[in-house]
């Protein structure tokens, strides 16, 4: 199963997600939602990174990629209540950079546990 480090600012949400990761089987490191970017220590290495990309303008984005540096096999997940054609397809390029999936919400437990299941097999 997955090491997946949960990057989401709404602690209820946060509490949903974990939930269901764990559920699944998965392990789950929570990140400081409070943290700057550059200041995530996750000091084990994660197979897949989940976070809320637009979450504090682009700080989830640069938070995800800062983990990325430090691991560079890490898979990551976008999930954003504000997606809209535009800005969906504007992550296009940030696949590169190892955005593996993207996830609208609302979203049920399934769709989210497959793209964990996808970015998995990538990492």
């Amino acid at each position: 199963m997955a090491v997946v480090y949960l990057i989401e600012h709404d602690p209820q949400f946060r509490a949903l997600l974990r939930s269901t990761l764990l559920d699944a089987g998965h392990r789950v490191i929570e990140a400081d939602p409070n943290l700057e970017p550059g200041e995530h220590a996750c000091q084990e290495p994660v197979s897949v990174v989940v976070v809320d990309l637009f979450a504090g303008g682009d700080k989830g984005l640069r938070a995800a990629l800062s983990i990325r540096r430090k691991f560079p096999k890490a898979q990551v997940i976008g999930i954003s209540r504000v997606w809209t054609i535009w800005n969906f397809d504007a992550l296009t390029p940030l696949r590169s950079d190892g955005l593996a999936d993207a996830v609208a919400q609302p979203f049920g437990a399934e769709s989210l546990l497959r793209a964990v299941r996808r970015a998995e097999t990538k990492s």
